[in-house]
């Protein structure tokens, strides 16, 4: 099966995916990430990574949309709690 989103960069990741690896996340806790994932509109780690992609970007840890990466999904459809 093909990845819809497939990684963008070595050593990349799939957001939600790496979320559900870590022991140390609550339910709640990954019900907070989906929400800020949804809302940023991002799928990878390469997605709030600067270019080099050594460190998340301001905007991201800010929680603010980087309007300059433009999303051709219906993010409105991801709405929704993780079980």
């Amino acid at each position: 099966m093909e990845e819809k989103y497939p990684i963008q960069r070595l050593g990349g990741a799939n957001l939600i995916e790496s979320f559900l690896r870590s022991p140390d996340l609550s339910k709640e806790d990954l019900n907070t990430l989906n929400q800020c994932q949804i809302y940023l509109q991002v799928w990878t780690l390469s997605d709030i990574a600067d270019g080099f992609g050594l460190q998340i970007t301001g905007k991201a840890v800010q929680g603010q949309r980087d309007l300059s990466r433009k999303s051709t999904d219906k993010w409105n459809k991801y709405a929704c709690q993780l079980r």
